[in-house]
């Protein structure tokens, strides 16, 4: 062989072992930075300086490794929203792999995972996560004070053990111990706990603000020690993350929180129990959270069960404007932060105004915008505000910018919560939906209580099977799935309605929502109705089967405050604001009463001429008064 030969082939070898350490060079591990799986010690500090090291050296490190075991996580000091609550809190993250190796997060206490902002092209995958100790407790009522203001649960045993009285109680509810799920018409009561104790090692006592009078002995309680407190993710600010194959088995509060995200997957997530656990919960409140996200959104083959809220809500948070300061400048407050977050919009972004209707009429650009004390923002606008704005009543929001989500191949069994979609661009589709407590899917959009929305369109919800759902008669509305927006406009209600309604909106009489089809799905089994539809128009409902439907409505208790509505007895109520409704070749059977047809309510304020009903089987379509409070409420002003 020549010598040039040599020489080339020494070259290349050389090349190619240097491109072997550069790639081996992408790639660090925990445990070069003390991280040890498996011997109980707090591994918090080890994880956080390997996540420092990667935001450091972007160009060096491409992937964080987790070599497999079990790694502890112990509660940290600070608020829920500071760094010490946090294993890793985090920025400027780019272009990194975090495989966890198949391992095992394990939290003590009330300890979040991972906050990071203004990061991209962020991957996690391979690892579970769930809490030494259940943050919730279990049991049946042993005993009741007379006065209903206290009252005593005999815990069951894994329960009891980790109880030492003292502990916080936001909510406790009555479920059912076969699903672990709220009863039909059951207790659930909200920030009332004043004081708890262990009054013998299995017996835990809670002292009440004001009084219960549903609870009874025998009625099997949860008892949620926290709601939004911590996290498992919170990703602000940020592009093109992708999560897959993780199981999220326990969260104390919303286990995915994103804000301002563009690019968005979750691949095989599995937010449900351990299967070797007995827990029936997993997640306290929300399973994916998202406010002001764009792009792309893909849920993809992914299992929900024993979360406690939505188990997914994608929304743009409306703003009230207090104050204005300028003709470009207002100050505006957010009422309700669930996420304890307030505006993150930025200099350079859109915000829209919308009437109290919902209906959008301008857009401005932020020139500037600064935080002010309690969940207050000043923002200043390149341009005046609109001619048209009205202070009082009118609304800016988030300027949306989600090109499509889409859920499909997923299952969502034994949760309290729903697919709530406040933003356009949606497809669901190859979903099932077993015992899911409250509707399966909502369009929705919502000013009281929540601030959170904005219209709807171009929604697709197909081929799904949604079997036992809506059992608690969904809220104020008893159905499966429902296309709703709320106002809080009460210019329209009078003040009796109003007092009626407390803090809750009224459904807005105008098309709000707009091209929505729902076809080729099985709704199959409720205690309540099967759609209701209402403010939208261009509404096309086709080639779905409607089964055993309104199993509860002789002894179905109905919404708050909703006493006289009999929406729960409908196959489908239309309601109002609806503009251009196809209603064809859908199919309603009772397999108990063959004869019992369906109903197929549409109110009065609706015009029949919006309404076209053809070639169905097995309804009737009934014109009724579906706001009979509404009326009652009118004849006693007049």
């Amino acid at each position: 062989m020549k010598r040039r030969d040599w020489v080339w082939m020494v070259l290349l070898l050389l090349g190619g072992l240097s491109g072997m350490a550069a790639e081996a060079g992408r790639s660090i591990s925990v445990a070069d930075f003390g991280a040890v799986p498996g011997d109980g010690k707090d591994d918090t500090q080890a994880v956080r300086k390997a996540f420092e090291y990667a935001a450091k050296h972007p160009a060096e490190v491409r992937k964080i490794v987790f070599p497999r075991g079990v790694y502890d996580f112990y509660e940290g000091a600070g608020g829920y929203h500071t760094p010490g609550r946090w294993v890793v809190w985090q920025d400027h993250l780019q272009d990194l792999e975090i495989d966890g190796g198949n391992s095992w997060f394990l939290i003590h206490g009330v300890q979040s995972l991972f906050c990071l902002n203004k990061s991209r092209n962020l991957t996690f995958k391979n690892f579970s996560v769930n809490h030494k100790h259940p943050y919730f407790s279990q049991g049946k009522v042993v005993g009741i004070a007379p006065d209903f203001r206290s009252f005593d649960l005999k815990l069951e045993p894994e329960f009891a053990l980790c109880r030492k009285g003292g502990e916080p109680v936001p909510v406790f509810s009555e479920i059912d111990p076969a699903t672990g799920m709220g009863v039909n018409g059951g207790v659930h009561v909200w920030h009332m706990t004043r004081k708890t104790e262990l009054v013998t090692p299995d017996t835990y006592r809670l002292n009440l603000t004001g009084p219960v009078p549903a609870l009874r002995k025998d009625m099997t309680i949860l008892l949620r020690h926290y709601a939004y407190e911590g996290g498992v993710f919170r990703i602000g600010r940020s592009s093109d993350i992708v999560l897959e194959n993780i199981a999220i088995h326990s969260g104390t509060s919303i286990a995915f929180v994103g804000m301002h995200l563009e690019n968005l997957a979750f691949r095989n997530v599995r937010f449900a129990p351990a299967p070797e656990s007995k827990w029936p919960q997993s997640i306290s409140s929300d399973c994916i959270y998202l406010q002001s996200c764009g792009g792309t959104i893909e849920v993809d083959g992914c299992l929900f069960s024993g979360s406690h809220d939505d188990n997914f809500n994608a929304f743009t948070p409306y703003w009230s404007v207090e104050k204005i300061l300028a003709p470009n400048k207002v100050v505006v407050r957010y009422p309700r932060v669930n996420s304890g977050m307030t505006p993150g919009e930025i200099s350079g972004e859109k915000m829209d105004f919308l009437h109290a209707d919902f209906q959008n009429y301008a857009s401005r650009t932020i020139k500037a915008i600064r935080a002010l004390p309690e969940r207050r923002t000043e923002i200043e606008f390149t341009e005046a505000l609109p001619e048209a704005f009205d202070r009082k009543n009118d609304l800016l929001m988030s300027h949306c910018t989600v090109k499509q989500i889409t859920i499909r191949r997923s299952t969502f069994r034994n949760t309290r919560g729903r697919l709530c979609f406040q933003v356009p661009n949606v497809l669901v589709e190859d979903c099932t939906f077993d015992n899911d407590v409250m509707a399966a899917i909502q369009i929705h959009t919502s000013m009281s209580p929540w601030f959170e929305g904005g219209p709807s369109g171009k929604v697709v919800f197909r081929r799904n099977t949604m079997r036992n759902c809506g059992s608690n008669g969904g809220g104020r509305f008893p159905a499966v799935i429902l296309i709703t927006a709320e106002s809080r406009n009460w210019s329209e209600a009078p003040k009796e309605l109003s007092r009626c309604l407390s803090n809750w909106g009224i459904l807005v009489k105008k098309p709000v929502h707009d091209t929505i089809e729902i076809s080729g799905n099985v709704i199959d089994g409720s205690a309540t109705g099967g759609m209701i539809l209402s403010s939208a128009r261009n509404v096309v409902v086709r080639d779905n089967l409607f089964k055993n439907l309104s199993r509860d409505r002789k002894k179905h208790i109905r919404p708050w405050l909703m006493n006289d509505r009999d929406w729960c007895d409908n196959a489908v109520t239309v309601a109002t604001g609806i503009e251009n409704l196809t209603f064809e070749n859908n199919r309603c059977v009772d397999t108990d009463e063959p004869q019992r047809k369906g109903i197929f309510a549409v109110g009065l304020e609706v015009d029949p001429a919006q309404v076209h009903f053809q070639n169905n089987t097995g309804f009737e379509m009934v014109r009724k008064e579906l706001f009979p409070e509404q009326k009652r409420a009118l004849s006693t002003q007049k």
